[in-house]
């Protein structure tokens, strides 16, 4: 498993991990990944490609590196006016855990992400099927951006729309 980021953060993610010898760390720019197209099964992005100047870019760059019938998982923060489903949702996890991840003991962190996970990610998928009719492999992305909207979580079909 291989991490990249652009930012000097990635030392010290290395360092913080230097106990995981499957787990590689590698500072890249996202819109120039060092890897080859196409050579990756699987890859994934939360809560990060948005902070770039080119979230679509980004996306692309590293749709870009997955085999074809690899899965590619991303996820963005959603828009200030989109449904309050998920700004309460946030509202939610962030009184949870803000400022509270680095105070615990990294077992402690873990587990309890793993709980929130278990909990709380049934009832998404539960909204989305509802909210939006989804099936498992498909889920919206941003209703104002038709050609990330077509997207399907898994599989990176739409990277060659415009």
């Amino acid at each position: 498993m291989v991490a990249i980021d652009q930012s000097n953060a990635i030392a010290r993610a290395a360092w913080e991990n230097r106990d995981l010898p499957n787990l590689h760390f590698v500072q890249a720019n996202v819109w120039f990944p060092p890897f080859a197209e196409r050579s990756l099964q699987f890859a994934m992005s939360i809560g990060v490609l948005h902070h770039t100047p080119d979230t679509l870019r980004a996306f692309r760059a590293i749709g870009a590196l997955v085999a074809p019938g690899g899965d590619y998982m991303t996820w963005l923060y959603p828009l200030p006016e989109e449904d309050s489903f998920w700004a309460g949702l946030y509202r939610q996890r962030d009184r949870h855990f803000l400022k509270l991840g680095h105070r615990l003991p990294h077992w402690l962190t873990i587990a309890l992400c793993h709980a929130y996970i278990a909990v709380f990610f049934p009832l998404v998928l539960r909204f989305l099927k509802a909210q939006y009719r989804v099936n498992k492999d498909r889920f919206p992305i941003y209703p104002d951006r038709p050609t990330l909207a077509s997207c399907t979580a898994a599989r990176c079909s739409c990277l060659s729309t415009t």
